[in-house]
């Protein structure tokens, strides 16, 4: 999760696409009128997931 601008995250989840289609409609679940937008984006290659892992950490 990273902080975008106040009160905005966003949140990366990567793993197989059925895990990532549940672990969404959770997440839209849980956030009811909060949630502003939200897409998924399949075939990422693991060093564009690796790499966006990187930065977050960096950026802490």
């Amino acid at each position: 999760m990273r902080s975008i601008c106040p009160g905005k995250f966003l949140i990366i989840v990567s793993g197989d696409t059925a895990n990532v289609q549940e672990s969404m409609e959770t997440a839209k679940q849980a956030s009811k009128d909060f949630l502003v937008s939200e897409f998924i984006l399949n075939g990422v290659h693991n060093d564009i997931v690796n790499g966006l892992k990187k930065a977050t950490q960096l950026s802490l």
